[in-house]
């Protein structure tokens, strides 16, 4: 009988992962948890939390009647030639008007105050751009 030799492969691992301990002094715990796959990781987190929090702690409650959408300012920007901008404000004027009929009210303001500035960003680049026009037409006519 021929001797059988058996030969294995060098088994590559990962080196051992570090372990944290987080202490919760108001518990009286201590947690050990993996840096790199725990999702409750936030003691070293630099954002400790990625939900957003209401601002009612700080700010006084909102009047819904006070919360603006912008629509009106968003469908007069869309008339100036300022296309990508333009559109995106209207998109998010339309957000905020959902967001304010769904009782959202933090997320319908935030959301108008962005399609307010799209909207007056797109209607002074819009001006600019009907004003550099008209002042190039007439430079060319008068040459003629």
């Amino acid at each position: 009988l021929p001797c059988l030799s058996l030969h294995t492969s060098p088994v590559i691992s990962s080196p051992p992962r570090r372990q944290h301990s987080i202490s919760y002094p108001h518990h009286g715990k201590t947690r050990k948890g993996s840096r790199a796959s725990s999702i409750g990781y936030t003691a070293f987190s630099p954002r400790p939390s990625l939900s957003r929090h209401s601002s009612i702690a700080t700010n006084p409650p909102l009047d819904r009647t006070k919360v603006k959408d912008y629509l009106l300012l968003s469908v007069l920007a869309c008339f100036c030639p300022v296309w990508p901008i333009n559109i995106v404000g209207f998109v998010y004027s339309i957000m905020s008007k959902n967001s304010l009929e769904q009782g959202n009210l933090d997320g319908a303001v935030r959301l108008g105050r962005v399609a307010k500035m799209l909207s007056m960003v797109s209607l002074v680049g819009g001006t600019v751009i009907i004003i550099a026009c008209i002042v190039n037409l007439s430079l060319v006519q008068k040459r003629d």
